[in-house]
């Protein structure tokens, strides 16, 4: 652990933490992330689509159905992070699928339809009105919601 957090914070670059974080992530069974950041959102959206940092490690094809043809912001999980600070089980869209709205179960779909169906979401605090940032972190195949939960307890 202490060698791993030397490597954080010795590194340079955006890049450097960025696979240094992925490849931690990886040992824990969540091989697909996705962050975003914005310092320009506003009282109803994320500001623009062009404004925001993200990073991932998704397939390209994912990326760019769920952000450049804006998917993310019909998400679920997106909008979670949003209004919320900490850490998020998928299994609440389970707990809550019957307040979603129509394009929000399309974005489920979509997800189910990518492999992605287990994991867990991270808002993180704001450091303005109009700043925030947050993780998903997909389980790798074969790893259901349950094992996701475990291990997340350890």
């Amino acid at each position: 652990m202490l060698d791993h957090l030397h490597r954080i914070l010795t590194a340079s670059t955006i890049e450097e933490v960025w696979d240094l974080h992925v490849e931690s992530m990886k040992s824990f069974g969540f091989d697909r992330l996705i962050y975003g950041f914005t310092r320009f959102r506003t009282g109803n959206g994320l500001g623009n689509r062009n404004d925001l940092l993200v990073l991932s490690n998704f397939e390209p094809s994912y990326v760019h159905a769920f952000i450049n043809e804006g998917k993310y912001l019909s998400a679920p999980m997106v909008k979670w992070a949003v209004e919320n600070v900490g850490a998020c089980s998928w299994r609440w869209m389970q707990d809550h699928q019957d307040t979603f709205t129509p394009e929000q179960l399309k974005v489920i779909e979509f997800n189910r339809e990518q492999g992605v169906i287990a994991g867990y979401t991270i808002g993180f605090a704001e450091t303005s009105t109009r700043s925030k940032g947050a993780i998903g972190l997909a389980a790798r195949a074969g790893l259901s919601q349950t094992d996701v939960e475990e291990i997340w307890a350890r």
